[in-house]
C-alpha cells in the first residue's frame, strides 16, 4: 500500500489511512467474494483506491494477514462467551 493510503496501528495491523479500518477488514470482505463497489457501499468512508490497495496488499503479504486472521480469530473465540456463561 502507498504511504497516502496506509499507516501502520497497533503492532501487526495495518490499517487505512486516518480510518480504524484494517487490511485484515477488507481481506475479509474480499475473501468472502465482495466487489469492490460492494465493500465501498459497506464502508463509504473508503475509497476505491485505498480498498484496491489493501485488497492489493493483502495478496501481497497473504501469509502473514491469514496468520493474524487466525490469531484474532483464536484470541476472539478463547475471549468469546461460552452457552454455559451466559444468563438466560
Amino acid at each position: 500500500m502507498t504511504s497516502s493510503c496506509a499507516a501502520r496501528g497497533t503492532p501487526g495491523s495495518l490499517s487505512i489511512l486516518n480510518t480504524r479500518i484494517t487490511v485484515e477488514h477488507i481481506a475479509r470482505y474480499f475473501k468472502e467474494d465482495w466487489a469492490v463497489t460492494d465493500i465501498q457501499r459497506d464502508l463509504p468512508q473508503l475509497t476505491r483506491e485505498e480498498i484496491e490497495a489493501a485488497v492489493q496488499y493483502y495478496l501481497n503479504h497473504r501469509a502473514d494477514i491469514e496468520r493474524d486472521l487466525r490469531r484474532s480469530r483464536e484470541i476472539y473465540e478463547s475471549n468469546a462467551p461460552t452457552q454455559e456463561s451466559v444468563p438466560a
